[in-house]
């Protein structure tokens, strides 16, 4: 089969023929139907120094079609279609057992969605219903990770919420904080280019610093934010973020920036912020976003930009380190 690899350092992504994986006895073998581009596909993949390992086959926004059952399985069934958690958790240990399931440290990586098949736990193998086809459920993995996210900064009805980012997982955010039913949410970001897009998906207001400029952001924020949000990953953005939200407020941590932060803790200490740095999800937030999408919540066409085959991503990774990316980019690894 034919997999996405990175090699590490600036090298660039190949695509490489390697041995189809074989399921173990817990294991379900999936083929692997979409799978989404992340932002953490771009940043640790860049040379910065916190990247993934050489050798790491690419790909965690995945959903396919179980194909091959391992000997003790006996939840799951050849033809379900399923999304995956990219981590084979043990369900034992204490990451597992309050829902952190990509800190489990007895699971293995079930990476490798840019790929053909993955073999994975089939605990991690959350069967879709009916109503969710393939070209959906590669959405169910991030938009869970928002839904987490939100979760952990204790976004409520009522709040102001301000995403800074306008990229596929500030759209997730938006998302999900229209679904809690947050009084505003506003987006801040380096460029108007996501402007309809946010506004579509029911952002109140969209700044763009660049085109706007700064009275129309003091304007604006003047009603400080209860949650800011960081979805954009950019050295600068957390610092930020603590400038921006109202005191005693919350600042949820996102874009996963690789690099040193500028923060400022006298200020944090000041205004008494809470600051928190999600990972992941729980299995309960695949199924609730799954649940949303049977309730006609999510409208995966208007998140999904373009769908491209895997010669296609090493220039779709490329385009979107400069900053060239509007919308979810979803692998169809069988184009």
């Amino acid at each position: 089969m034919r997999v996405a690899v990175y090699h590490g350092g600036q090298s660039a992504i190949t695509i490489d023929e390697v041995a189809t994986p074989q399921p173990g006895p817990e294991d379900v073998l999936v083929e692997v139907g979409f799978c989404g581009i992340c932002g953490s596909d771009v940043s640790m993949t860049s040379g910065a120094g916190w990247d993934y390992e050489p050798g790491t086959h690419l790909g965690h926004e995945y959903c396919g079609t179980v194909v091959e059952l391992g000997s003790r399985v006996q939840g799951l069934r050849t033809g379900d279609l399923v999304t995956c958690v990219p981590n084979g958790f043990c369900g034992a240990c204490q990451a597992c057992r309050d829902g952190r399931l990509l800190s489990c440290r007895n699971g293995k990586p079930q990476m490798g969605g840019m790929g053909g098949y993955v073999a994975v736990r089939d605990a991690s193998a959350v069967r879709l219903s009916g109503m969710v086809g393939l070209d959906e459920a590669a959405l169910v993995e991030p938009l869970a990770c928002a839904r987490h996210g939100l979760d952990a900064g204790n976004v409520c009805g009522g709040d102001h919420v301000l995403v800074v980012g306008a990229g596929p997982l500030a759209l997730a955010v938006i998302h999900n904080a229209v679904l809690r039913g947050a009084r505003k949410i506003g987006v801040l970001s380096r460029s108007a280019r996501g402007r309809d897009l946010a506004l579509q998906f029911g952002a109140s207001y969209f700044l763009s610093e660049e085109y706007d400029g700064p009275e129309a952001a003091q304007r604006i924020l003047a009603d400080l934010p209860d949650v800011v949000v960081e979805c954009a990953g950019a050295p600068g953005l957390l610092a930020r973020s603590a400038e921006l939200v109202r005191p005693a407020g919350t600042v949820v941590s996102m874009g996963m920036c690789g690099s040193a932060e500028p923060l400022l803790p006298i200020l944090c200490t000041f205004k008494e912020l809470k600051m928190v740095f999600p990972l992941g999800y729980s299995l309960a937030d695949f199924e609730a976003t799954i649940r949303e999408f049977d309730q006609g919540a999510v409208d995966p066409a208007s998140m999904v930009k373009r769908v491209i085959g895997l010669d296609a991503l090493p220039a779709a990774l490329a385009s979107m380190r400069e900053g060239g990316n509007e919308g979810k980019i979803l692998i169809d690894p069988r184009m």
